[in-house]
C-alpha cells in the first residue's frame, strides 16, 4: 500500500514538471584541464534530452600557446622559426587578449550556469555579472 502511494505521489508531483517551462541552461567552455571540447557536446546532450532543460554555450576564446625554444640554439635554420613562430604568437595573444576582454555572457538570462571551465580568470565585467546572477537567486 506504502508503495503504491509513493508511486502515485510521484506521478501527480512529476505532472506539473512535465508541463513547466524548460529551465535555460548556459554552459560556460572555452579552457580547461580536460577535453572540454569533446564534454560540453555531451553535457549538453544529457541536459536536453531530459526535455526539461534548453542549453546554450558561450564559448571563451582559444588562448595561444607560446612556442618552444628550438633545443638546439645553434641551429641557424631553427632559430629562425622559432624567432618567426614567436612573432606570430605575439600577435596571437594581442588578438586572445583583446576579445578576451570583451567575453561576457548574458548569465541573466538563465536560470542555471554550468561551468566546464577551468583556464584564465574571466574579466571583472564578467565575473561581477557572474556575482550578480548568484546573488539573485541563478
Amino acid at each position: 500500500m506504502n508503495r503504491s502511494l509513493s508511486i502515485v505521489a510521484g506521478l501527480a508531483l512529476a505532472g506539473p514538471l512535465a508541463a513547466a517551462d524548460t529551465i535555460k541552461v548556459l554552459i560556460v567552455d572555452g579552457q580547461n584541464n580536460h577535453n572540454w571540447r569533446a564534454t560540453t557536446p555531451v553535457l549538453k546532450a544529457v541536459l536536453e534530452e531530459s526535455k526539461l532543460f534548453t542549453v546554450d554555450v558561450a564559448t571563451t576564446p582559444d588562448r595561444p600557446r607560446s612556442p618552444q625554444k628550438p633545443k638546439d640554439s645553434s641551429n641557424a635554420e631553427a632559430a629562425a622559426k622559432y624567432e618567426d613562430d614567436l612573432a606570430k604568437f605575439k600577435k596571437a595573444e594581442a588578438v586572445y587578449k583583446e576579445s578576451f576582454a570583451a567575453f561576457r555572457p548574458k548569465f541573466k538570462d538563465y536560470q542555471v550556469v554550468v561551468s566546464n571551465y577551468n583556464g584564465d580568470l574571466w574579466p571583472a565585467t564578467t565575473r561581477s555579472d557572474f556575482a550578480e546572477f548568484v546573488s539573485h537567486g541563478g
